[in-house]
């Protein structure tokens, strides 16, 4: 798994969680309940509600000319101290 990959990490907080919301709603109020109740959960787990907003300090960490286009792979922080690989193909 890459160095990058946050699935193991999400992988062990749901697995605290697993199941604890399963939808049982018989009607539209139930369903639309048991939505707002899942969403704020989410929100939490995946740390949604308490991320930090910071500059994103962008960062070409690599240049490759393919046919029609230009790869580059780009590195930007999301929170502070928290580095995300991208790329952006970019036509000739």
């Amino acid at each position: 798994m890459s160095e990058w990959s946050v699935l193991p990490y999400m992988h062990r907080r749901w697995r605290k969680v697993a199941r604890t919301m399963a939808h049982q709603a018989r009607d539209r109020f139930a369903h639309q309940n048991w939505r707002r109740s899942v969403l704020r959960r989410l929100k939490s787990l995946t740390g949604y509600n308490t991320m930090q907003t910071c500059a994103l300090r962008p960062r070409v960490t690599e240049t490759v000319q393919r046919q029609g286009y230009t790869r580059q792979r780009i590195e930007i922080q999301t929170e502070p101290g928290v580095v995300m690989p991208l790329y952006a193909l970019i036509p000739d």
